[in-house]
């Protein structure tokens, strides 16, 4: 390969590297942004104080999850999308579902109560 070449294939490679970086900017973005609410969320569990520990670590998995569901990848010509209407009771269900395998049915119980709360406007992430 001669100068040009090896030029032109390393203005390539930092395109894509700047093309793949925007989108995992947005990603992160997006995923910091919603799991620091899951967080705010499951504070207003009734159950949270005695089982904090176990519930933030289920809030985490559960984000995992229902992230993955809810957002979609960006391309040159598209923003990025992510879908509430999917996160949120997919976040909820995986928290129920876990808790219930690991025999945490206080905390199952607490949980379907804070997205019943959650759907109706009971608990809310704004302010007031």
């Amino acid at each position: 390969m001669d100068g040009k070449a090896v030029g032109g294939v390393v203005v390539l490679a930092l395109v894509i590297a700047v093309f793949l970086g925007r989108g995992m900017l947005a990603r992160d973005n997006f995923e910091s942004k919603y799991l620091t609410e899951a967080y705010a969320l499951v504070e207003h569990c009734d159950k949270y104080r005695k089982h904090q520990g176990y519930i933030i670590g289920i809030c985490e998995s559960a984000h995992e999850a229902a992230f993955q569901k809810a957002y979609t990848a960006g391309s040159r010509r598209r923003k990025a999308k992510f879908d509430e209407n999917r996160y949120y009771p997919e976040f909820f269900r995986v928290m129920r579902e876990r808790a219930i395998t690991d025999g945490q049915y206080e905390v199952a119980e607490s949980v379907t109560k804070l997205a019943e709360d959650f759907a109706t406007g009971k608990v809310t992430l704004v302010p007031g």
